[in-house]
């Protein structure tokens, strides 16, 4: 029986076409009832026509329904896909610059001024958790996937709640192992690597290209882009030479967001000031700049394709996204097994080095017997002691400060941030942040 999959947040651009297409280029998953969620009427109408008019490109039948009601969206779902993002880019951008005002900078803390901040964490979780207590009264046997972040926060808080239920968190920060392929002039299709970490902190433990060891080859390629000075990288770039001097620093390249601004710009030693950061050819607001351009580049390609009559797959092409949530489905669903990176509480202890109600990133094989994650190869002593502290001490604090409703507990927080010069500092921020224009929830949460 065809299976029955909710989108919470499908008005997000970015989010649908990427997993509104995969469905459709998912034999396995057709007859699917698929049931689009939004706040937004008008993203959800258009959501609405790209599933339908894509659908009948391909040649795939859906039963689809939309719904402003999430907690109705739920009845009989086996599935449960949450992409929202409370409050939006905007709400990160305005506290961004209250941060930079307090002396802030990129490169610091995820929680501050990163693609985490506290701000937004706040928020996210507490929908998260609405979100799940939902689940759990409408369709409590649906498999929760966590698209939206944080994942690595969210995965935890939700699977230390909500005992037995079935979370997973999904990302695609691994994929920048082929982008690094690319970049190197790998054959993408010919390489495989594993990754082990936290989410936004994952290594690459191995690497080949076919039968061969990739990383002697991507000694000589950093070599040789030494040489070259770097030319034609650009600013910020994830396989930059930032990201090939922790490789040196670490024994293992970081890999996606790990040392990239879309995972914060960890660590905060190459953004010192702007001297530093030009040396290490790293510019964190143009990196910004050009990412949300490539984001709102999209959604008005999106917006401009479902307003005409011309094929949607000339403008999107039947071509899988790469992104794993319609593959996981797919697999739990009872189609084709897959070999995922999951998000999963560490409860197996299959890293040793990470407490076992703690959330980790490893490789699974997934199935309609569910989820088996693979111990994962050791990250060496250094790694394992920044994930602590920079990853598994933050987040603990973060969630804290969250289940106590802790104004002082976001200070103790914001304390952890290499750019915090005193406690003063700290409180004087989180007050500027809670009294921000669209923060009341939080604002109300941390009394």
């Amino acid at each position: 029986m065809p299976p029955s999959i909710v989108i919470l947040g499908a008005g997000s651009a970015t989010f649908a076409e990427s997993i509104l297409r995969d469905l459709c280029l998912t034999p396995s998953l057709d007859g699917a009832r698929v049931t689009l969620m939004d706040i937004d009427s008008a993203k959800l109408a258009r959501a609405e026509q790209f599933l339908v008019r894509y659908a009948q490109e391909t040649g795939r039948r859906f039963s689809v329904q939309t719904m402003t009601d999430r907690r109705r969206s739920l009845a009989g779902a086996d599935f449960v896909v949450t992409t929202i993002l409370v409050g939006g880019y905007r709400l990160m951008w305005d506290g961004y610059e209250i941060a930079r005002r307090h002396g802030y900078r990129f490169g610091g803390s995820l929680h501050i001024m990163g693609g985490e901040s506290f701000w937004i964490n706040s928020a996210q979780l507490a929908m998260m958790e609405s979100v799940q207590r939902d689940i759990a009264d409408v369709c409590p046997d649906a498999w929760h996937l966590l698209v939206a972040n944080p994942v690595i926060a969210g995965v935890t808080l939700l699977c230390r709640t909500f005992a037995g239920a079935r979370i997973v968190g999904l990302c695609h920060g691994c994929s920048g192992v082929y982008r690094l392929a690319r970049t190197m002039g790998l054959d993408e299709q010919a390489v495989s690597f594993t990754v082990s970490g936290v989410n936004h902190f994952i290594w690459l433990t191995e690497f080949r290209a076919g039968e061969q060891d990739a990383y002697p080859l991507l000694d000589r390629w950093i070599e040789r882009r030494e040489r070259e000075h770097w030319e034609g990288c650009e600013l910020s770039d994830e396989n930059g030479p930032k990201a090939c001097d922790l490789y040196r620093r670490m024994g293992l390249y970081p890999v996606g967001d790990t040392a990239s601004m879309a995972g914060g710009g960890w660590p905060h030693w190459y953004h010192t000031d702007e001297t530093v950061e030009q040396r290490w050819r790293e510019q964190p607001e143009r990196w910004l700049e050009r990412h949300y351009g490539w984001v709102a580049a999209n959604v008005r390609l999106f917006e401009r394709a479902v307003a005409t009559a011309e094929p949607l797959t000339s403008s999107f092409p039947p071509v899988l996204s790469g992104e794993p949530i319609v593959p996981m489905m797919e697999s739990l669903a009872g189609g084709a097994s897959h070999r995922l990176v999951v998000n999963i509480l560490n409860r197996e202890r299959l890293v040793e080095y990470v407490p076992p109600d703690f959330e980790i990133e490893v490789h699974a094989d997934v199935d309609a017997r569910g989820i088996r994650p693979i111990p994962p190869h050791p990250l060496p002593q250094v790694i394992r002691s920044y994930l602590l502290r920079d990853k598994v001490a933050t987040t603990e604090l973060e969630l804290e400060a969250y289940r106590r409703h802790s104004r002082d507990g976001l200070v103790q927080l914001v304390m952890t941030d290499p750019w915090t010069r005193s406690e003063a500092q700290a409180a004087a921020l989180v007050d500027d942040i809670l009294a921000m224009p669209g923060n009341e929830q939080i604002r109300r949460h941390y009394r």
